[in-house]
C-alpha cells in the first residue's frame, strides 16, 4: 500500500481553478497561499526543494488514473501542468511524453524520497547544470559554424573545412574568427567520437 500523499486533494482543487494549466512553481505558491501544509522537509535548502518537488510530482502521477477515468490526460512538466482531453477531435489519443513511463516510475517510488540525501541532490543538480551547459555550448558551436541542430557529422566537417580555409591567417583571414571556428569544431567533434 503506497504511503498517503496529503497533496492529492488540494492539487485537484488547484487544477480545477486553473483550467489553462499551471507551472509547478505557481502550484507550490498556490498551496502555500491556501495554507496547505506541505510534508516536513529536512536538510539544506536544495534537499528541501527536492523533497517538495518530489511530493508534488508523486501526487500528480498518482492523479493521472483519476483524470483518465474522466477522459482527461494530466500532462506533467515543471513548466506546465495541465489537463487535456485523452483524445483529440479526430478520436486519436493525445501523445504523451516519451519519457513519461520512466518519470512516472521514479516519482511513484517513495523510497527515492527516503534515500536521496543532500549529497544525492547536489549530484543531480551538478548533472543538470552540466547537461544544460553542454547544450548551450553545442548550440553556440553550431551557430559559429552557421549550421542547424540537424546537421550531420559530414556537414559539420565540410563546413569547418570551408570556414577554416576562408579565415586561416596564412591566407589573409581573420585570426580570431579562425580560432572561434576551430573551437566550435572541437566542441562538436567531442560529441561525435
Amino acid at each position: 500500500m503506497p504511503r498517503p500523499n496529503p497533496l492529492i486533494n488540494p492539487i485537484i482543487d488547484c487544477l480545477a481553478q486553473h483550467p489553462q494549466g499551471i507551472s509547478e512553481y505557481l502550484l507550490l505558491d498556490w498551496l502555500r497561499r491556501n495554507n496547505v501544509e506541505l510534508p516536513a522537509v529536512q536538510g539544506d535548502a536544495d534537499q528541501a526543494l527536492f523533497q517538495r518537488h518530489f511530493v508534488v510530482m508523486n501526487a500528480l502521477y498518482r492523479l493521472q488514473p483519476h483524470y483518465a477515468e474522466q477522459g482527461l490526460r494530466l500532462l506533467i512538466s515543471p513548466l506546465k501542468i495541465e489537463l487535456v482531453p485523452l483524445c483529440d477531435s479526430n478520436g486519436s489519443a493525445v501523445a504523451a511524453d516519451p519519457a513519461e513511463p520512466k518519470l512516472r516510475a521514479y516519482y511513484l517510488d517513495m523510497s527515492v524520497l527516503d534515500k536521496t540525501d543532500g549529497d544525492g541532490v547536489r549530484a543531480m543538480l551538478d548533472r543538470f547544470w552540466q547537461r544544460l551547459w553542454a547544450g548551450d555550448e553545442v548550440q553556440g558551436a553550431l551557430q559559429q559554424l552557421q549550421l542547424d541542430a540537424e546537421a550531420s557529422w559530414t556537414q559539420i566537417r565540410c563546413r569547418f573545412r570551408d570556414l577554416a580555409a576562408r579565415h586561416h591567417p596564412d591566407r589573409g583571414g581573420d585570426p580570431a574568427r579562425f580560432v572561434a571556428v576551430r573551437e566550435a569544431y572541437e566542441v562538436l567533434r567531442r560529441l561525435h567520437r
